[in-house]
């Protein structure tokens, strides 16, 4: 049997690289995964910022009014979308600023996930959310199935569904696993909030050639002279006791408006079910490391999670790779896709009907009679509502 020249494995291994990063015109991808991994730190020191954060704000408020923290909590998100606007600058290839409503679904998307995100950290309770965390790569084929109307291929949808429980039984007993709690849906509706503005941002970037870049240094020195200015504010009109949570957030803030930085850069490189998995594999490291060991898994359930998680990224990448050699319509080469005027339509209105499902279950608290859940029972929905209105 012939064996292969080191110069066709050579040649080989330089092809899947620059198949994996989709810069066939650049050579230099170690960018790439330089951008992953400073996307993996971020996310975990934003995460780290945020549990600080509302642990500090509990403490100041003396945790004795839960509507004061959820206020400074939506100030502090919006700063970040400040922040990001004024730190960053997008640009068509003309020189002109993209299209505005493009711009707004994505203020819309990342304040939605990041207040709700922000949320949910404020309630220290990450075991009772990790689930819907982990599905955020099959909720991000789900939002371009019905952004784009492009169906995504079988091995993918397995592999990802693969991935999302083998992180989900690694991290998690199964008694764990079993017990969803509400902040479920509040996580996936955070994450469908972070996949809908990927979807956005990658049109922009990938198809549109919109560039992102940070704005000179005098922009900059501004920023950290206004945020030295808020601190000083706080401290001589509200109360020292205000300072940690102040810088905290401000904090919070900087590490927010460099990962959109980051997953720009990296949504030039990679689609947005690779920047899902990206997220998720950072979200991964952070359970393994915080969660309890008494909600751990034993070892035989933790050796199966390993091999599902494997066996799902072999499928996912696989079948990836193939729907870029073949001739056949990938749902990431967006062939044969609708307009993009119908793209932002179809994601304005679910961006629209995710806000109404949260304002339903957490703002109004819809009461359900007895009567009401023994009806819904005969369909087996009652155990389901029960958990999303937390009705005892």
């Amino acid at each position: 049997m012939a064996r292969s020249s080191p110069k066709g494995e050579k040649t080989a291994m330089k092809t899947v690289i620059l198949a994996m990063t989709e810069l066939e015109h650049d050579k230099r991808s170690w960018r790439c995964p330089g951008m992953v991994a400073a996307s993996l730190v971020l996310t975990l020191a934003l995460n780290a910022s945020l549990r600080e954060q509302a642990a500090l704000i509990r403490e100041a408020t003396g945790d004795t009014n839960e509507l004061t923290p959820l206020v400074i909590t939506a100030f502090a998100t919006l700063a970040q979308i400040v922040a990001a606007m004024s730190l960053l600058v997008a640009e068509t290839p003309k020189g002109e600023i993209p299209t505005r409503e493009a711009l707004i679904i994505i203020a819309v998307g990342h304040v939605g996930s990041a207040f709700l995100h922000a949320y949910l950290s404020s309630m220290g309770n990450a075991q009772g959310y990790l689930a819907a965390a982990f599905s955020e790569p099959v909720l991000a084929m789900i939002g371009l199935w019905i952004v784009t109307s492009l169906p995504g291929r079988t091995y993918s949808w397995i592999g990802l569904l693969s991935v999302s429980l083998g992180c989900s039984f690694l991290t998690m007993s199964l008694g764990t696993l079993m017990k969803s709690e509400r902040t479920s849906l509040i996580e996936a509706l955070s994450c469908f909030g972070l996949v809908l503005r990927n979807i956005v941002m990658r049109h922009l970037i990938y198809y549109e050639k919109v560039t992102i870049t940070a704005r000179g240094t005098s922009v900059v020195t501004g920023f950290i002279v206004s945020c030295g200015c808020v601190i000083g504010f706080v401290y001589s009109v509200l109360s020292p006791v205000w300072i940690g949570p102040t810088f905290c957030a401000l904090t919070s803030t900087i590490l927010s408006t460099g990962l959109v930085y980051v997953t720009t850069r990296i949504l030039k490189s990679y689609n947005v079910v690779f920047a899902s998995l990206f997220h998720v594999i950072a979200l991964l490291l952070e359970a393994l490391v915080m969660s309890p060991s008494a909600g751990r898994p034993d070892w035989m359930t933790s050796l199966a999670a390993c091999v599902m998680l494997v066996i799902g990224l072999f499928l996912f990448l696989k079948d990836w790779v193939e729907s870029r050699t073949s001739s056949a319509d990938s749902l990431f080469s967006y062939k044969k896709a609708v307009n993009t005027h119908e793209q932002y339509t179809r994601v304005e209105f679910l961006l629209f009907s995710s806000m109404v499902v949260g304002v339903i279950f957490y703002v109004f608290q819809p009461k359900l009679s007895q009567r009401d859940l023994h009806t819904l029972s005969y369909v087996g929905l009652d155990k389901v509502i029960r958990r999303l209105l937390s009705v005892q």
